[in-house]
């Protein structure tokens, strides 16, 4: 009579020849008889050990920190770069309507314009160099935080 287990093909003869100490029963307890002659414990392998699942639980989150690092960081450089590309849109809008008029005399301001749904905050400065005008403006998003866009312009004042 042969049985299949793990360990391979059983049979009397296998016992026989391995000397054995136990007398093990063949048929249906043959198995659980076996495993307790040779002081083997039997387990039921269904499922996973909290072990496993904490080291698998582990490498997943190695694997996914970086990644969603990376999407967070991309996203708030897109945002960055969209507010800048819409402040200098402001200030080069602001420096068109300046340049149109000729004949004022425009000093320093601080006043604010809305452009695609933000509020930029801008800063005039005109200098008189010897009958050359020097215009900055500066587009802030914030008045505590660093200028988003500056655009400067050295005009004749006799042109202007």
């Amino acid at each position: 009579m042969k049985a299949r287990c793990f360990l391979g093909l059983i049979n009397e003869n296998v016992i026989k020849s391995h000397n054995f100490p136990v007398k093990i029963k063949f048929g249906k307890d043959m198995y659980r008889s076996l495993f307790k002659s040779l002081k083997i414990p039997v387990k039921n392998t269904i499922g996973f050990t909290l072990i496993e699942v904490l080291i698998a639980i582990v490498i997943i989150a190695i694997v996914i920190l970086p990644v969603t690092t990376i999407l967070i960081k991309g996203t708030h450089s897109s945002r960055m770069v969209s507010k800048r590309q819409k402040a200098v849109f402001s200030a080069q809008e602001e420096m068109e309507k300046l340049l149109s008029v000729k004949g004022v005399v425009f000093s320093d301001s601080v006043y604010s314009v809305e452009q695609a749904k933000s509020i930029f905050y801008i800063k005039r400065e005109v200098k008189n160099n010897q009958g050359l005008l020097t215009i900055s403006i500066r587009v802030y998003q914030d008045t505590t935080e660093a200028p988003l866009a500056k655009l400067r312009v050295l005009t004749n004042q006799g042109s202007y």
